[in-house]
């Protein structure tokens, strides 16, 4: 049996730009492929406890987020885009559209490939019948 254990964790920062994500929300956002070159570097074991909930700790600095909180706004990722990344409303309006062109897409497709399963299973099915009788 093989153990694997770590003692520290560097944390990097990476600014945002705009997306691709198929989206009927507001812009598309990503990460953006440059870090900042500062790093922080923690201890696992003290960086754990001081995010934890604990009845020693019940205010972390640095709490786990749920699934609801990790949501933006559409109108604040528009705000990020436009002051952290420096893109004009034009170009994040232009990525708004494409990226809902994308989602709907999608939602044809999904529904298309729907019908297509529905389709099948009946036909599987009437063969099914059409196999019993046959033997019968």
């Amino acid at each position: 049996k093989r153990n694997v254990s770590f003692s520290n964790l560097e944390i990097r920062s990476y600014g945002v730009t705009l997306g691709d994500c198929p989206t009927l929300s507001g812009p598309p956002i990503s990460l953006d492929y440059k870090d900042d070159p500062q790093t922080q570097v923690h201890d696992v074991e003290i960086y754990e406890q001081l995010r934890s909930v604990t009845p020693e700790n019940p205010t972390p600095l640095n709490p786990r987020r749920k699934g609801d909180e990790l949501f933006i706004h559409p109108s604040h990722r528009q705000y990020l885009l436009m002051r952290d990344a420096g893109f004009s409303r034009m170009q994040i309006k232009q990525a708004k559209e494409e990226a809902q062109r994308a989602a709907i897409g999608r939602k044809k497709g999904a529904k298309r490939s729907v019908r297509l399963d529905e389709m099948l299973e009946k036909a599987n099915s009437r063969f099914r019948v059409w196999q019993k009788k046959s033997t019968s």
